[in-house]
């Protein structure tokens, strides 16, 4: 995105940390040690019917999950925090067979698929102070295999062999993964940033078909092999979590992460926004939702609204267009979370 989201995203880091100010000063101090925690979320949506009237719709089965896993460390001076989510969702619409005198039933379709890995370490300059100095590690993949057919939906079968029936992503295809050493600011338990004026990032595709697919500007097997891109530039990173209302019923937690790459369009900034509000029913259950903003200058999205192509490649039968947009996540769950 622009120079001005970028601006628009610093702002809100510091306000992420005038907020972490406003925190009594009084407040309990996490203690040393390991904190390890797990959540599970459920996405459910069905409805059945058996031969509707004309206009009345057709059947609907969806299902998802949002699992998460952290494990953090506090030493003193050091802390180093690691945080594992998957989110997975598929559904299907409609059933029996997709055409009269076909054999090929209604597909199930990929709604969500994301893993992500995050590891970032910390070391106080002493202990009076929030500064220090740290390094932040991300990466990003999706976990099953990703089929499309001729009108451009997400499969998880291949069922008119399109593509001659290679999926257009799965496991480390694509693969991102960032690393950033730098300056760390934690001025308490609740907000965290990192500057890193020296990142390093790539975009990899592992699998020989998905990279012949022409799905991925920068890559380019035929000429000289290649199927990564190496990226080199700054990063600013913020995360922010924090509990209100009585009882800590009500609970917020937010994470940036902007990206310019030195490279090519340093004025395009990568930006990954992800947020979650959640309501503790009682203790262990929460009904959340999550938001994540995600934008990548150098990968292609599957742009929602076809009006709106813009001059962007669209497949020879016009129904599905790949450009340079903003990706939004919104889910709704029920989530059960421990901390042990």
């Amino acid at each position: 995105m622009k120079l001005n989201t970028f601006l628009l995203c610093l702002a809100a880091v510091f306000a992420f940390s005038l907020t972490s100010y406003a925190q009594d000063a009084e407040e309990e101090v996490q203690p040393d040690g390991w904190t390890r925690g797990a959540s599970l979320g459920a996405d459910l949506g069905q409805l059945l019917q058996f031969n509707p009237r004309i206009g009345a719709g057709e059947n609907r089965v969806g299902v998802g999950t949002n699992f998460g896993m952290f494990a953090h460390l506090k030493d003193g001076l050091m802390s180093w925090n690691n945080d594992l989510s998957l989110n997975l969702a598929i559904q299907r619409l409609g059933g029996g067979i997709v055409a009269l005198g076909s054999d090929i039933t209604v597909p199930w379709q990929k709604s969500a698929d994301e893993l992500r890995l995050a590891s970032q370490f910390g070391m106080k300059f002493n202990a009076d102070s929030p500064w220090g100095y740290g390094a932040q590690a991300t990466f990003l993949t999706q976990l099953t295999p990703t089929y499309a057919d001729a009108a451009g939906r997400n499969l998880l079968k291949t069922i008119d062999n399109t593509n001659n029936g290679t999926p257009i992503a799965k496991f480390l295809n694509a693969g991102t993964f960032t690393l950033s050493p730098g300056i760390t600011y934690k001025p308490n338990d609740h907000f965290d940033a990192l500057i890193s004026p020296a990142s390093y990032k790539t975009i990899f595709v592992m699998d020989d078909d998905i990279a012949a697919l022409d799905l991925y500007d920068f890559l380019d097997p035929d000429n000289d092999g290649s199927k990564s891109l190496q990226q080199f530039g700054a990063t600013l990173a913020a995360n922010y979590q924090n509990s209100y209302l009585t009882d800590d019923r009500l609970l917020f937690k937010s994470s940036l992460i902007l990206f310019s790459n030195y490279l090519n369009n340093p004025q395009n900034v990568d930006i990954d926004w992800r947020n979650e509000i959640g309501f503790q029913v009682f203790k262990g259950l929460t009904l959340s939702l999550n938001t994540i903003l995600q934008y990548d200058d150098d990968i292609l999205v599957q742009i929602t609204d076809y009006d709106q192509v813009g001059g962007v490649r669209v497949n020879p039968d016009g129904t599905k267009a790949l450009g340079k947009r903003a990706s939004i996540t919104e889910q709704l769950l029920l989530k059960y979370a421990v901390v042990f």
